[in-house]
């Protein structure tokens, strides 16, 4: 990750950001589960967790090391018209650890100011429609291809299908 284009972009651009090692660079996710296993159920939870860029890279997923921000739950789903009224108070204290926060440092006995940056966010393609406000199911399924997504309704699997989905691959492609 410290070699990719985007990190690098941090490091260009917010240096002083990047060169203090108590900054906390973060990645988002936002995933829906089903806590009872069911198929059918009429309870919904979304969770919003946070990964610690600044870790070894073999600890950042490890789950003692996962910061659950949020839990929305409910008997309805969240949609794309309410997913932010959800979201708008993470993301006001996400600006405010951007601003810094001050904090105590026990072992020298100071206070610094503790900034944070969430670089990535990553998500299913579900959640992907519910954070960027995108369409990502029905007739118009994909958000790169909107109003000219190859899809039908096919009767006999009672369900919407997606017809040219190797559109963008080369005739000499595998797949």
């Amino acid at each position: 990750m410290p070699n990719s284009r985007s990190w690098k972009h941090i490091f260009e651009k917010w240096s002083k950001f990047a060169i203090k090692a108590w900054n906390i660079i973060l990645r988002l996710a936002l995933n829906g589960v089903n806590p009872f296993g069911y198929l059918n159920s009429c309870h919904f939870t979304w969770l919003v967790i946070l990964l610690n860029y600044n870790l070894p890279l073999w600890f950042i997923t490890n789950q003692y090391f996962l910061m659950l921000a949020l839990i929305i739950h409910g008997k309805k789903s969240i949609t794309i018209a309410n997913v932010d009224v959800y979201l708008e108070p993470f993301i006001e204290e996400l600006q405010l650890s951007w601003q810094g926060v001050k904090t105590f440092d026990s072992f020298q006995g100071a206070t610094f100011n503790l900034r944070a940056m969430c670089i990535w966010n990553i998500h299913d393609f579900l959640a992907y429609g519910l954070f960027a406000g995108c369409v990502t199911k029905g007739l118009v399924g994909c958000p790169t291809c909107g109003p000219t997504t190859k899809s039908q309704y096919s009767k006999k699997l009672k369900k919407i299908i997606y017809c040219g989905n190797r559109w963008y691959l080369p005739q000499t492609h595998p797949y």
